[in-house]
């Protein structure tokens, strides 16, 4: 059921991945980096989650004759495996592979699918940044975390497979773009069914929600370089909160009182609906505080200074260890209201928080972390 590339002719560069045949690159293990300091400053939350790392290791293949489906399903047709790297969390056992997946890959399935008219067909070798799912957070951690070859090979010359927008945004492409990627390239996997002649795929660098490795540190410096230039040469002393006031789910009920909050404290409102990708990274990458409800607006904290401080609000059964394992210097301090005592109605419904005891534990944080008092 999985292709683990046993059979594929090992290369020592990246670039010798261009050559006839199944081919493979791999780097050393990387082993975890020590897991930053996160405190709760205010309630409790309603689990304990392990935010230890693990160890990552990345490899790069060049496989031909793949069939992406549904999800970044990503098949190898010569043998009818599914491809290692092609899971959002890659499994060791064939057993692990999950009930959809194997729906998807049937090899009935993808015979009917290689046949339809409706199949397109991309030529040459292309390569993967795409993500199983269309969120902003994923899209950024799964599908854009693949691009840290991109310093070694030149995506301008070759198809790129990316997700669609799950909104009206274009932020699959408007990331993409700081590595070559233009429309005339693009190659978008979620308007359907697509056969590769050729395809390279990396190992994410950034694997949800216990593995991480250096190289997706440079993945996000790229971003942030092509938007806000210059800004790792220069101080950040911003303070910055990113609202879900405007958003879909989970949205805090009291935010408006919160956003007056920060504001009073120095720190400017953000609001990612009214906001480009590049007024984003450029609002980030200036920031010496970030602070705001969970969720993947935060994740942008990623073009922001190493020793970033990040303060985070969340109801109490849901918070996740991305918020740690996206850390380097500083851990984030939690804030935790109330919501529904469940996590998966957690993470979609309204919540709730004390504003007086939100101003207290702002006050106390920013009087010890920063020294300049609230």
């Amino acid at each position: 059921m999985l292709d683990h590339y046993e059979d594929y002719r090992r290369v020592d560069r990246i670039a010798d991945l261009f050559g006839p045949g199944n081919r493979i690159f791999e780097l050393p293990e990387e082993a975890p980096l020590v897991t930053p300091d996160h405190e709760v400053v205010l309630g409790t939350p309603g689990r304990v989650l392990g935010m230890h790392r693990r160890p990552i290791q990345l490899r790069i293949v060049k496989v031909d004759r793949v069939l992406c489906l549904a999800r970044r399903t990503l098949v190898n047709t010569a043998n009818g495996k599914i491809l290692f790297d092609g899971l959002r969390k890659p499994r060791q056992a064939d057993e692990d592979v999950p009930e959809a997946y194997r729906k998807l890959a049937h090899p009935r399935r993808v015979r009917l699918i290689l046949r339809h008219p409706d199949t397109r067909h991309v030529q040459g070798t292309a390569f993967c940044a795409a993500a199983a799912n269309r969120g902003y957070g994923h899209v950024l951690l799964e599908g854009i975390s693949q691009l840290w070859p991109a310093g070694e090979i030149d995506l301008a010359r070759l198809p790129v497979a990316i997700n669609g927008s799950a909104g009206s945004s274009d932020h699959p492409f408007d990331l993409a773009r700081a590595f070559g990627v233009r429309r005339r390239n693009a190659v978008r996997i979620d308007e359907g069914n697509v056969f590769f002649e050729s395809i390279i795929l990396a190992t994410q660098s950034y694997i949800l929600q216990k593995r991480i490795s250096t190289r997706f540190w440079t993945v996000a410096g790229r971003i942030r370089d092509r938007y806000s230039p210059g800004a790792a040469d220069r101080p950040a002393s911003g303070r910055l909160y990113v609202s879900r006031r405007l958003a879909g789910k989970r949205r805090l009920l009291e935010e408006a009182a919160v956003e007056d909050l920060f504001r009073e404290r120095g720190f400017a409102v953000l609001h990612p609906e009214h906001a480009s990708i590049a007024e984003q990274v450029r609002a980030f990458a200036s920031a010496a505080w970030v602070a705001g409800p969970v969720g993947s607006g935060l994740y942008n904290s990623i073009f922001s200074p190493a020793d970033v401080r990040r303060i985070i609000l969340a109801p109490a059964w849901f918070y996740t260890p991305n918020d740690v394992l996206m850390s380097r210097v500083h851990g984030p301090r939690y804030l935790f209201g109330r919501g529904p005592e469940h996590p998966k109605r957690a993470m979609v419904e309204d919540w709730s928080i004390d504003v007086e005891a939100v101003r207290r534990a702002l006050d106390e944080i920013l009087e010890t972390e920063d020294g300049n008092g609230a």
